[in-house]
């Protein structure tokens, strides 16, 4: 036969172009063996083999349709759970932060109470203190606290001031007179503790120059006052 080929072919690429046609042959010869087969079975089948296979085929394709419904409300419940996930992961977040702050909230009302706990223990402390200081003031005699009466050799003394002097002691005048003012003052918170009223004299605390006033003639007489 007549080829495409318009000039001569070398040996070796004839045997090649023979194996790749014998090659292609064997290929078609296998197909239209197939193609056989395939067409003896279609010509045995019945016609209720063919109206079974139709039955089988309309039960396949109603049940193809079944789960395509099935997938796609699959697909919709996914679509629902999702969309749920993801309100309860913002939930989640919410209350994550709500926790959060709540934690630091307690924090500092726990640091607040520890130390409002400290000021109330510093504050009963002094409390108890001054509970103790005011017991021992009620069991102190005020006038023995405040004036030391005692005596230095021959002198009585008040508040370690002496209350005289002798010729061998010259005592200076402002101790002395120190020592009577302390006297006078102690006398006059006497009367006022004791409610006593004296009808001639006055006494007139007031330092190293304390005296006595008089009430009738509103003259005065210093208690010991004296300067050399």
């Amino acid at each position: 036969g007549q080829t495409d080929v318009d000039h001569p072919l070398c040996e070796e690429c004839t045997d090649t172009l023979l194996d790749q046609l014998d090659t292609q042959l064997n290929v078609t010869e296998n197909e239209c063996q197939n193609y056989k087969r395939c067409l003896e079975i279609l010509e045995q089948m019945n016609e209720d083999d063919s109206e079974q296979l139709q039955m089988e085929l309309k039960e396949l394709a109603l049940e193809e349709e079944r789960l395509i419904q099935e997938l796609e409300d699959v697909e919709k419940n996914r679509k629902i759970v999702a969309e749920n996930l993801e309100k309860v992961q913002a939930e989640a977040e919410r209350l994550d932060q709500e926790e959060a702050q709540y934690q630091r909230e307690y924090s500092e009302f726990k640091r607040q109470q520890l130390e409002l706990d400290d000021e109330l223990k510093s504050v009963e402390n002094q409390m108890r203190y001054a509970q103790m200081q005011l017991d021992k003031l009620k069991k102190t005699n005020v006038f023995n606290a405040t004036f030391h009466i005692w005596h230095s050799g021959q002198f009585g003394t008040i508040n370690n001031f002496r209350l005289g002097r002798l010729p061998s002691v010259p005592v200076e005048w402002n101790e002395i007179n120190a020592a009577w003012g302390q006297t006078v003052l102690l006398l006059h918170a006497l009367a006022n503790k004791m409610g006593l009223k004296f009808q001639r004299y006055r006494l007139v605390p007031y330092g190293n120059h304390s005296y006595l006033e008089s009430l009738t003639d509103k003259s005065k007489d210093g208690c010991g006052e004296r300067q050399d």
